[in-house]
């Protein structure tokens, strides 16, 4: 049984709880989020937030990248030395110990791996939900709620959720029973798989087909790729039957 430990900058939720019984086993591979003395494999989510000692071969030490390729971030490259291997989205970056992929984000609603796989399909009794929040620090916050204020000014109806809105403990709230769901990141990039989409993949869908940017294959009755448009705030490209229809929605 091969021993991966996951070493990560962040508390929730608990990654465990997307493996077969919480256990952290998934076929021959054991995940662990214990300080493990030894190990086969060390995983960093974004980067090794304290001192540690650990015994693992040097080409077993990886580092996922979850945050998204714009300039705030790239203080993560600093600790890319000691890594054999670099999973990120930053498609900027070049290398043999680079591969470009998503970043392995947890879904952040309150369900397990096997509660998911037992569920049936939710019933969907609402149209349109948006979970996001009115954080305004970076370039990329200001242009999501510049267009959410476009949004809201326009004919579409849609329930808003997120701090500094209408707090949800549970994003499965604000997800599960609408028929559509708006995930905006504060950046885009082909490999950017971030929580907001993540929070809508887990039931079905296979994150890698989001990755190579098959987005109608992951929701082939509902992708709306809106783009943004210095003139109208907004365009809304159908990829199914959705509630938005026409330019500036």
């Amino acid at each position: 049984m091969t021993l991966v430990r996951i070493v990560k900058s962040w508390h929730s939720p608990n990654l465990l709880r997307q493996t077969p019984g919480g256990t952290g086993v998934w076929g021959d591979c054991t995940f662990t989020l214990d300080p493990v003395e030894r190990c086969d494999y060390l995983i960093a989510f974004n980067h090794i937030p304290h001192e540690m000692t650990v015994e693992v071969p040097r080409a077993n030490i990886w580092c996922v990248v979850q945050e998204p390729p714009i300039p705030v971030y790239r203080w993560v490259e600093n600790g890319f030395p000691l890594y054999h291997r670099v999973l990120t989205q930053d498609l900027r970056l070049r290398g043999r110990k680079i591969m470009q992929t998503h970043g392995s984000l947890p879904w952040h609603v309150t369900r397990s791996y096997d509660e998911l796989r037992a569920a049936p399909p939710p019933p969907k009794t609402r149209d349109l939900s948006w979970i996001t929040s009115n954080l305004a620090a970076q370039a990329g916050h200001r242009r999501r709620l510049a267009f959410l204020e476009r949004l809201k000014a326009s004919a579409v109806t849609f329930d808003l959720y997120g701090r500094g809105f209408a707090p949800v403990a549970d994003k499965w709230d604000g997800l599960a029973p609408y028929r559509y769901s708006i995930a905006v990141e504060k950046s885009f990039g082909a490999e950017l798989l971030d929580g907001k989409n993540r929070g809508l993949l887990p039931r079905r869908h296979d994150a890698d087909l989001f990755r190579r940017g098959e987005y109608r294959r992951l929701f082939p009755e509902g992708f709306v790729r809106v783009a943004r448009d210095r003139r109208s705030g907004c365009s809304a490209t159908r990829g199914g039957n959705h509630p938005l229809r026409s330019r500036g929605a």
